[in-house]
């Protein structure tokens, strides 16, 4: 018998796509663990990748930067559906919880036009918990999460998905945060950080067989903003306030060529409502 020398065989939090062409790193649930903290925006704090900054104090609001531009030239997707565009550009990253995350698809410089046009600096693909649940996995189907800090900040989450056939699985998401406690730690009167609650939700459902693929379900939100001076400064105050409703429905299906693996069919859909009120100025 011939021994052979010990090899250990290791994996990295983060991993590069080389069958890409497109320069792709994905952040995998290793690399999101090593922060608690909270939502997208959040997620990049130990790692070099991306870097989040914020847009400024009064409204918390944060962007990203790829190649030294801001977030505006930066395509960024759930799931392969464009999301954090138009009016949810400002507060979009805190949009989407930590928890709900299972890995991040990372794509810098100019990309291909299956991500579309809106990628001038990179391209970012977030996916999310899948609805599938399966016993050979070993996954629990319940998924419990607190957190708390100490400037006050609260949150919970929820995360659940259950097979009802071989073929159909349901699952929810749950997310609810809220900052009550005014901070003002270099003695400007103003906040450093603004007061806020945010209630978020998703249901969706999945059908899977050899040929045919879908994805359907609601996303609804609802934050309120409370920013700028606090509140014992006098009689008037300036204030910033910020109350988003957002409400999103969404479909996939895709059609499967079990003989030429290589051919897909694929269509998406999906439409938002994006309700946001916001004031700015001194107010009683």
């Amino acid at each position: 018998t011939q021994l052979l020398n010990e090899v250990v065989v290791t994996a990295g939090n983060t991993q590069i796509d080389r069958l890409n062409p497109i320069q792709t790193e994905v952040l995998t649930q290793r690399t999101l663990a090593k922060a608690a903290c909270c939502n997208l925006s959040e997620s990049f704090e130990t790692n070099a990748s991306i870097s989040v900054s914020y847009a400024d104090a009064v409204t918390g609001a944060k962007q990203i930067q790829f190649l030294g531009l801001g977030g505006q030239y930066v395509q960024t997707n759930v799931e392969n559906i464009p999301t954090i565009r138009g009016l949810a550009t400002t507060f979009g990253l805190n949009y989407i919880p930590g928890t709900w995350i299972t890995s991040i698809d990372i794509g810098k410089g100019a990309g291909s036009v299956v991500n579309g046009y809106e990628g001038m600096s990179g391209q970012m693909n977030v996916e999310l918990q899948k609805p599938e649940y399966r016993a050979e996995t070993k996954k629990p189907n319940l998924l419990l999460n607190g957190y708390v800090n100490a400037f006050g900040r609260v949150e919970g989450n929820v995360n659940y998905s259950q097979a009802l056939s071989d073929k159909w699985s349901i699952g929810a998401l749950g997310h609810v945060s809220t900052l009550k406690t005014e901070l003002d730690q270099n003695g400007d009167a103003f906040r450093d950080l603004p007061l806020y609650t945010q209630y978020n939700g998703v249901i969706r459902a999945k059908y899977s067989s050899e040929r045919w693929m879908t994805q359907f379900g609601v996303k609804a939100l609802s934050e309120d903003r409370d920013g700028g001076q606090l509140s014992n400064v006098g009689q008037f105050r300036y204030q910033f306030a910020n109350r988003t409703q957002r409400t999103e429905v969404f479909s996939k299906t895709a059609r499967l060529f079990p003989d030429k693996p290589y051919r897909g069919l694929g269509l998406i859909l999906n439409a938002t409502a994006h309700n946001q009120e916001a004031t700015f100025g001194l107010r009683p």
